[in-house]
């Protein structure tokens, strides 16, 4: 029966420190809402695109405080699930993944960004809506160390799914490159020469993968010829 009461007792905690993070970034972001500050006119578009804005970004933050109060308040506004859940989307809307995969943590390979002043204000930001206690600097750094860690890998998943084949005489792009070869081998400048078997039908097509459909959708046929 105590263990009963004990487990209990342990439930409502973690429910209350739960119910705790939720009212401060409610209250974060009503801060942020009614603060309706107007951003000082030297702050960068983000996300951050190039090494050399980032440059300019790190020298606003050391030598105007304006920029970096401002850039604090905003970045708590963010929200997030959890503490590190917020240091993530800060991440996001700060640096775009050209700029990431450029930085490590220490910086043993690349250009460290533990002491940049954008860490900084990412340690302030992710604290100011959460408990005192659960203000912890690693849960913080780890997930930044992550993000920066796997950015290689965003890109090349970015690379897959964008459309960098492109036809030359007509302009139609491809995310991937035997798309292309097909189009210009049977699509593009071609008249349609996979011609439907049945009789007294009409239908033609640049594709074989079409009269496929075709012939079983409206002649219920499963083989072309």
């Amino acid at each position: 029966f105590e263990n009963q009461i004990i487990s209990t007792l342990m439930q409502i905690k973690e429910n209350i420190n739960q119910h705790s993070v939720i009212l401060s970034q409610l209250l974060t972001r009503a801060k942020g809402n009614s603060n309706d500050e107007t951003p000082p006119d030297n702050v960068p578009k983000f996300p951050i695109k190039t090494l050399k804005e980032f440059e300019k970004f790190e020298d606003l933050l050391e030598n105007d405080p304006s920029v970096r109060q401002y850039m604090i308040k905003r970045l708590a506004a963010i929200g997030g699930s959890g503490i590190a859940g917020l240091t993530r989307r800060i991440m996001k809307y700060l640096l775009n993944d050209d700029v990431c995969v450029l930085y490590s943590w220490k910086g043993r390979d690349k250009i460290p960004f533990e002491k940049t002043k954008t860490m900084d204000i990412v340690y302030q930001a992710a604290k100011a809506g959460f408990p005192e206690e659960g203000r912890n600097d690693l849960l913080i750094a780890n997930p930044v160390k992550d993000w920066l860690k796997y950015a290689r890998g965003r890109l090349n998943k970015q690379k897959i799914y964008t459309k960098q084949y492109r036809c030359d005489a007509c302009n139609r792009s491809y995310s991937w490159q035997r798309g292309l070869v097909q189009h210009q081998r049977y699509e593009c400048g071609k008249a349609p020469h996979f011609v439907c078997s049945e009789p007294g039908c009409l239908y033609k097509s640049k594709r074989k993968e079409n009269l496929k459909h075709h012939i079983l959708a409206r002649h219920g046929r499963t083989t072309i010829w």
